[in-house]
């Protein structure tokens, strides 16, 4: 057994920027929720969290942009 991480937002908006290292024959399954870490222990990992943070709300802000471009259309 291995572990995969991935964040769960809101309303229940799961964010995986890693999930195509798996092949169609391997098995993710349900995910167990981790309680964040205590502000100290993030001090440890500040580096590795701001990365994560960084790449989530990129990918949040490209999916809005691509939502708000296919509703406007295209120009008249």
């Amino acid at each position: 057994m291995d572990y995969h991480w991935w964040n769960r937002l809101g309303q229940g908006i799961e964010i995986d920027l890693t999930r195509e290292q798996f092949g169609p024959e391997e098995i993710v399954t349900e995910g167990v929720v981790i309680p964040r870490p205590p502000v100290t222990e993030l001090r440890r990992l500040r580096e590795e969290y701001e990365l994560l943070r960084d790449l989530v709300l990129d990918r949040l802000d490209r999916r809005r942009t691509t939502a708000a471009g296919a509703m406007s259309g295209p120009p008249a």
